[in-house]
């Protein structure tokens, strides 16, 4: 069975550190807060009263207050394991793991804890077990086919048959490794980083063939403050090389800065910038590659919104300027997408019984700088992309799953020759561990 997306979310969120605070004393107080702390004050041996006010507590953000009600609570009735287990997720929402994982051992321990608060706890452990770790590291490894229509993307006519839109197969593969190292401090501050190695094979058009390897390194710093929403801001250091058809190709180093932080309980947003410097290199398919060197920039911006335990939709906008030596292949682009997620029952009886399916699109705009010299108008280049595509992911047993993904991609261009249309069909096989 696939988990439920916000399961998911959370589960990941706590095993890299992210970490949650109570607002301050700026709250103010709700009728139901303040009935529910009347009822605990006017009944204190009353540990259905104290359980009340601490659900209301939570639910506003008052964790802290919340705690220190559940523990009261203890003091006088030392083997009630659902107070325990409360307790354990409260301070999990705190980030303070080492404590959180204590309360729910004791709960999963008490002789006369019910089944759903045994199964409940089970759950929440594994959850607690993954947070204390201190160095994480989550590795990837996938390989698969694609199959084009039009593999180098090229026009329907053309002087030379081999600019034109040749048909193909590729296989390709990706080891993709991610850690994250707490610093040991309460807020849950972090170094973060990760090697990227991934590879294509054309099986006709050799030309297209295509390595890279990417590293990055960073810290992420938990920002929350006295929000009750989690927020995490991040810097890193990128660079990576890459080959096409055996030669090196381009080069490029820069920093990425990201500010992540949840809007509501079903929403949260992420905000980016970047810049690259790049080194492009002549090859013998591309004589004068290193026009291309300058640098790219860009800012983005991605809005998530869960639906429900099993649908969830997204939307970004991006904007990036490329400079470069030679004016003609300096642009700007602004970008959106969109993606919708969904887990449903199989369409075959294989792999797990619930499959995730999958629709995205991206639609974007390029604005050259300067005309093309060798261009046979002598106006600017003007680029209007699009991406279509639609997925179902088949999870099996021991993290494996298989994607497929078909769609349509292509480019409205006023030079001719570089408008295209493209089909294709995905088949990936992926791992984690």
């Amino acid at each position: 069975m696939v988990r439920p997306l916000r399961s998911s979310a959370i589960a990941f969120a706590i095993s890299l550190g992210l970490t949650v605070f109570p607002s301050g004393p700026g709250f103010s107080q709700s009728p139901e807060y303040t009935n529910a702390l009347n009822r605990m004050v006017a009944r204190p041996q009353d540990p259905e009263a104290a359980f009340q006010f601490a659900q209301v507590a939570s639910a506003e953000g008052r964790f802290r207050e919340a705690i220190t009600a559940l523990e009261r609570v203890l003091i006088l009735f030392p083997d009630l394991a659902n107070i325990k287990l409360e307790l354990g997720v409260l301070y999990l929402r705190l980030g303070q793991s080492a404590i959180a994982e204590r309360f729910i051992r004791e709960a999963i321990a008490s002789p006369d804890a019910p089944p759903e608060v045994q199964a409940r706890a089970a759950e929440l452990l594994e959850i607690a077990e993954l947070g204390n770790q201190r160095f994480v590291v989550a590795n990837t490894v996938s390989t698969g086919v694609t199959f084009d229509t039009n593999a180098n993307f090229g026009p329907e006519t053309g002087v030379i048959p081999d600019d034109t839109g040749q048909s193909d197969g590729s296989i390709f593969a990706r080891i993709s490794s991610r850690f994250s190292y707490d610093l040991g401090y309460q807020e849950g501050h972090r170094l973060i980083g990760g090697i990227d190695l991934s590879t294509r094979h054309y099986f006709e058009q050799s030309r297209l063939d295509s390595q890279r390897v990417g590293l990055s390194f960073g810290a992420a710093f938990n920002a929350a403050g006295d929000s009750t929403r989690p927020a995490t801001f991040s810097a890193t250091l990128d660079g990576a090389y890459y080959w096409r058809d055996g030669e090196e190709y381009l080069s490029e180093i820069g920093p990425t800065f990201s500010y992540a932080f949840g809007l509501s309980d079903e929403t949260s947003a992420e905000v980016s910038a970047y810049y690259r410097d790049q080194n492009f290199i002549n090859t013998a398919t591309v004589t004068a590659n290193d026009l291309r060197d300058g640098h790219i920039m860009g800012v983005a911006a991605r809005v998530r919104h869960t639906l429900s335990e099993t649908d969830a939709l997204t939307f970004g906008s991006t904007f990036a300027q490329k400079d470069a030596e030679a004016g003609f292949e300096a642009y700007d682009e602004v970008a959106v997408t969109a993606s919708y997620t969904t887990i449903r029952p199989g369409l075959l009886d294989i792999g797990g019984d619930d499959w995730r399916y999958g629709v995205r699109a991206r639609f974007g705009m390029q604005d050259y700088a300067e005309a093309d010299p060798a261009a046979p108008i002598l106006d600017r280049e003007e680029v209007n992309s699009y991406f279509l595509a639609g997925s179902a992911e088949i999870p099996f047993e021991n993290d494996l799953s298989v994607l497929v993904e078909v769609g349509v991609n292509g480019t409205s261009s006023n030079y001719d020759f570089n408008d295209f249309d493209n089909e294709f069909i995905s088949f990936t096989l992926t791992k984690s561990f």
